[in-house]
């Protein structure tokens, strides 16, 4: 006895699709925190090259700490520019 063709097929797939949403959003919080991550180590860095200029000018190294908001001990590591 020939079998009807087959009309309808049900795969059993929990959420429906829903498991993905939660990856997506998780993906763009994750963009964003880079962004802002590459940004506060952009701040950092231009710190650091401002430090540097104003100590090869002969700026007393704790006027350079206070204008640029770095720490004395992070001027002191710094090398001779």
């Amino acid at each position: 006895m020939p079998h009807p063709p087959i009309r309808k097929a049900v795969f059993p797939v929990a959420g429906l699709g829903t498991r993905f949403l939660p990856a997506t959003k998780a993906t763009r919080k994750g963009f964003e925190r880079g962004i802002e991550q590459g940004l506060e180590q952009g701040k950092a860095e231009s710190k650091i090259d401002i430090a540097r200029a104003m100590l090869a000018e002969g700026l007393a190294p704790q006027l350079v700490a206070k204008l640029t908001g770095l720490s004395t001990a992070d001027i002191d590591k710094l090398p001779n520019a």
